[in-house]
């Protein structure tokens, strides 16, 4: 087996092969984090909902930025899915500054 091809191996077991195959481990995850931002418990997130959260938990980011890059359907709310599916683009498509991308640089020398 290549260093490329276990590398791609762990990847996938680590983050599954699409948003819908990703490990309970990271559903886990961002299910409870649209839990703790789900002001009113509809199972959903408000743009109202997410930029309170995000200027009371993290002053200074742009929650109108994020909150359009999380809403994946395009219909005004964050649900599971797409959490799911922002997790699982976090850990297969990082951008250029995101420290997975230093782990893998680190790996791959």
């Amino acid at each position: 087996m290549s260093k490329e091809e276990m590398l791609a191996y762990v990847e996938k077991a680590f983050v599954g092969k699409a948003p819908e195959t990703i490990p309970a481990f990271l559903r886990e995850f961002t299910t409870q984090a649209l839990t703790i931002m789900d002001a009113d418990k509809d199972g959903t997130v408000s743009k109202a909902a997410f930029t309170r959260h995000v200027l009371t938990s993290f002053p200074g980011e742009d929650p109108a930025h994020e909150f359009t890059r999380l809403d994946r359907g395009g219909d005004g709310s964050i649900t599971a899915d797409d959490l799911h599916t922002a997790a699982f683009a976090f850990f297969t498509d990082p951008p250029p500054d995101c420290p997975a991308r230093w782990l893998r640089a680190g790996v791959s020398v």
